[in-house]
């Protein structure tokens, strides 16, 4: 049996041995969604996304067994993706960094 979760910043489920089951929400002070995923007996599984503060997403990978595998993907406060990593049992296995430049007051994203 579940039981569900409710703090001012947090919504969850744990089962009777107290392991994080299930989607689990985590906010900001200003009630936007933080973090977002997915647990299963007390460990991360599947796909993570955190967020700013101002609802742009920050990070999105993948966790199998609570480590990071597959597409790891790192984006600016503005939007624009800064770095493109796959990883495997949590070893990065591959990076693509992007430099970003400010042209004409506009971000852009270059390797």
């Amino acid at each position: 049996m579940l039981k569900e979760i409710i703090t001012e910043d947090e919504h969850y489920f744990e089962d009777e041995k107290g392991l994080l089951q299930g989607e689990y929400l985590h906010h900001h002070d200003n009630r936007v969604v933080c973090a977002k995923g997915f647990y299963r007996n007390g460990k991360r599984e599947g796909r993570y996304l955190w967020y700013y503060n101002n609802g742009r997403i920050g990070k999105k990978c993948f966790f199998k067994d609570d480590k990071l595998n597959g597409e790891y993907l790192l984006y600016h406060l503005s939007g624009e993706l800064e770095e493109k990593s796959f990883y495997k049992n949590d070893k990065r296995i591959s990076e693509d960094e992007y430099k970003l430049v400010l042209i004409n007051k506009n971000l852009k994203r270059i390797k």
